[in-house]
């Protein structure tokens, strides 16, 4: 629970409609953590979090024209950030991805000993994400990313639905995205690049 709203929840959406920054200040501080709880959750990033958060509010604002015509905010606002949160895990999905196939051509691009140093360690970071994912997870991403198999040959092998694979896919992708990025390997991915110039 935030803490009380000072108006009328309608009444203070009008009057963000209308310009108001003050109002607009009180809004943001009842619903923040509320909308930051709900991002940490999907994305185990606090800037991630954080920045969905400011996304969300930014939104907000340039349709804030809009608020006098909403009935109830909470869902209201909480499917707007649910909208944001879903399409940063796809950001997220679509480059661990991306590591991955580029870990995968990597070798045939540049043999120096110092490209080979920085991709054992992309190798090891990545494998330590792995490591961290439970074991279900583990099993789902190897047999997916290691062995080339679709969603229906792993439930078979599993015995789960491609719809459940596919679920324990996107929340292991996740993980391994936040792990990744909370310990900074776009940063050794970016000298990786740097040094192939």
């Amino acid at each position: 629970m935030g803490p009380t709203l000072p108006y009328d929840e309608r009444a203070l959406l009008l009057l963000i409609s209308q310009g108001d920054e003050a109002a607009f200040t009180t809004l943001f501080n009842h619903y923040h953590n509320r909308v930051y709880k709900v991002a940490f959750l999907y994305t185990r990033s606090e800037a991630v979090a954080e920045e969905i958060v400011q996304e969300v509010f930014l939104k907000l604002w340039n349709k804030r024209e809009q608020l006098p015509g909403v009935q109830d905010f909470r869902p209201w606002c909480m499917t707007l950030a649910r909208h944001h949160i879903i399409d940063q895990v796809r950001k997220q999905a679509k480059a661990i991805h991306a590591d991955t196939v580029f870990l995968d051509n990597a070798p045939d691009m540049d043999n120096s000993t110092d490209h080979r140093v920085r991709k054992n360690d992309l190798e090891q970071l990545l494998q330590q994400a792995v490591e961290h994912l439970s074991g279900q997870q583990r099993t789902i991403y190897t047999l997916a990313r290691m062995q080339g198999l679709s969603y229906e040959e792993i439930g078979v092998r599993l015995s789960l639905s491609p719809h459940t694979v596919k679920t324990h896919m996107a929340r292991a992708l996740r993980s391994i995205r936040g792990f990744l990025h909370h310990h900074g390997e776009l940063c050794l991915l970016l000298a990786f690049l740097q040094g192939m110039k």
